[in-house]
């Protein structure tokens, strides 16, 4: 037996490699074996009368079933071949192939060759072929697809199958369709189960035709579009669009696992030869597949961002706890720090108090200058305990929303001048140069709020300035700014800027803004130093925000002095001077 005879009557074991080893022991004691893809091309062939007949498989292999080795019935013979593709299973019939002039008829088995976890493409034929030969036969005309259109169609599904990009398979695909088969028109409308509607998503067109592109089709408008997509057939209807009605189109379904998942329309000047028509069928199938896919893959992606969202919102959930913990902590610190500093202020002028009382209980004072000295100084310790009792007692009523506050017209001028009266003695007995510039413009101005509440802030915050600065100024500076807004329900036309400066000791920048929450000093270290509960500046910020006004604080750094500004909102009636 010489070799090339063994290749034509010998299947190829590397073709035989997706096959099982009973089917392949079969098919290498068969007349007839081949393997083909869903477009009809030998990818093997073993014919045992093929060599004496002329026929190898070099010359079929690569080639398609209009070509060289041809069905009788082609439309049957895809047919069968579609149906055992789809179900999964075996086909078994008779049929005849057709070769030089010749018909030779075979009892065939087409079982789909099942791949690990993909679907089925290709197909195992097995055949015994029947004696005796039957005579030559007139060779009727056939209708076929011609090669070159096989070829395109085989290089859109490959075009289609290489994404997953639902936008790129729609477009491959009616343009792919349209070119290879010269339509007028072709169209794909995807189809979600339950829709009543179809959207046209991808359009190819003849230019002398309109465009229908983004479309809506009902189908219970459409009979046969509602048939396709039922029974996963191929049928012919007269179809209205809205701008152009009354066209003639073949609708052929998409699906994939028996479910319809999009409709290919198609308009041709000449009816499609059957050969195209079973190209078209199975090109469709493989555009369901590609469509089912990418929408899972679209699906898959979406589950992975809301994952991914989900667990980005538990991280941040968990770091709001870590947060919310370590303020916890930190205002479990700041409280145990504020108790201690508060009882500390407390026992000062209290123990004052008593010394100085015991003094005049003991009758230790030696002349009446002396007795009143210790009067006196019982006196004012007994006021700077009242401050501190009263300071506990407002931010208690500011926290539980207790505090009750006028609108009122109060004098910029007056306010400025009972500051100066009390505080300027204590800056002087410090050494302390003490200054109150008011903008031309500004000294007549009204403010607007609860003038003993606006006067409690002040002494605060130029007593503070006073009481931290240690050596040089303490500037207080007024102008007032005309720009109308409105404040609790009132629009008040403008608000007075008010700076209080000193040469102090300053605030880390990083700890400025901890000045303003409750229980919270610069530096624990220095309250025993310099006295304080912690609760002025917060105190401050509370009763002007509840007028309508601002409070900022400002400091370049430790021993670089502090800034105070204050937003305070103008009476109704204060006007330009």
């Amino acid at each position: 037996m010489t070799a090339s005879r063994s290749r034509s009557t010998a299947a190829n074991p590397l073709e035989l490699a997706w096959i099982t080893p009973s089917a392949a022991q079969l098919a290498s004691t068969a007349d007839l074996y081949f393997v083909q893809d869903l477009l009809g091309r030998y990818l093997s062939f073993a014919w045992r009368s093929g060599q004496r007949l002329g026929l190898n498989s070099d010359q079929v292999v690569g080639s398609y079933l209009s070509e060289q080795f041809t069905p009788v019935d082609l439309n049957l013979y895809l047919a069968r071949m579609r149906r055992a593709m789809h179900r999964g299973r075996a086909e078994q019939f008779r049929t005849g192939f057709r070769f030089q002039g010749q018909v030779y008829v075979f009892d065939l088995t087409l079982s789909p060759i099942l791949q690990p976890q993909q679907a089925s493409s290709l197909l195992l034929v097995i055949g015994r072929q029947q004696e005796p030969l039957p005579e030559v036969l007139p060779e009727p005309p056939i209708a076929i697809a011609p090669p070159h259109h096989a070829k395109l169609f085989a290089q859109i599904a490959w075009d289609i199958r290489r994404t997953l990009d639902p936008e790129t398979i729609w477009q491959h695909t009616v343009q792919g369709l349209g070119q290879a088969l010269g339509l007028q028109r072709c169209l794909l409308c995807p189809y979600e189960l339950g829709s009543t509607a179809i959207a046209i998503v991808a359009e190819y067109r003849q230019a002398n035709l309109p465009v229908v592109l983004g479309e809506q089709l009902a189908i219970a408008a459409n009979p046969a579009l509602a048939d396709a997509l039922l029974s996963l057939r191929p049928t012919q209807a007269v179809v209205d669009f809205e701008r152009s009605p009354a066209e003639p189109i073949w609708i052929v379904p998409t699906g994939y696992q028996e479910h319809p998942n999009g409709v290919l329309l198609l308009r041709s000047v000449e009816e499609l030869s059957a050969g195209d028509r079973d190209l078209v069928w199975e090109l469709a199938d493989q555009v369901g597949t590609a469509l089912a896919h990418a929408r899972l893959y679209a699906q898959s992606q979406a589950l992975a961002l809301e994952l991914q969202r989900a667990n980005q919102t538990l991280l941040e959930q968990q770091q709001a706890l870590i947060e919310a913990h370590r303020q916890s902590e930190a205002l479990s610190q700041l409280k145990t720090d504020f108790l201690a500093n508060t009882s500390h202020e407390l026992r000062t002028p209290l123990t004052g108090m008593i010394g100085y009382l015991q003094l005049l209980q003991d009758d230790l004072a030696d002349t009446p200058e002396e007795r009143q000295e210790f009067v006196e100084g019982a006196y004012h310790s007994a006021l700077h305990l009242l401050g501190i009792i009263n300071d506990i007692l407002d931010i208690a009523r500011i926290e539980a929303g207790r505090l009750q506050l006028q609108s009122e017209t109060v004098s910029l001028r007056s306010l400025l001048a009972e500051v100066e009266t009390c505080l300027r003695s204590q800056a002087q007995a410090k050494g302390l140069v003490y200054r109150c510039q008011i903008a031309a413009g500004t000294e007549l101005v009204d403010l607007w709020g609860d003038r003993q509440r606006l006067l409690q802030v002040l002494f605060n915050l130029v007593g503070n300035a006073i009481k931290f600065t240690l050596n040089g100024y303490v500037e207080v500076r007024a102008m007032a700014v005309w720009q109308p807004l409105c404040a609790n329900g009132f629009d008040l036309p403008g608000y007075l800027k008010l700076e209080i400066e000193d040469s102090g000791i300053g605030v880390a920048p990083e700890r400025q803004d901890s000045l303003f929450q409750p229980f919270s000093q610069a530096d624990s270290s220095l309250t025993r130093q310099f006295g304080g509960s912690g609760l002025g500046l917060v105190i401050c910020r509370r009763l002007l925000e509840s007028m309508g006004g601002i409070v900022e604080l400002f400091s370049p750094g430790e021993g670089l002095g502090t800034t105070v500004t204050c937003l305070i909102p103008l009476a109704p009636t204060a006007t330009v001077a």
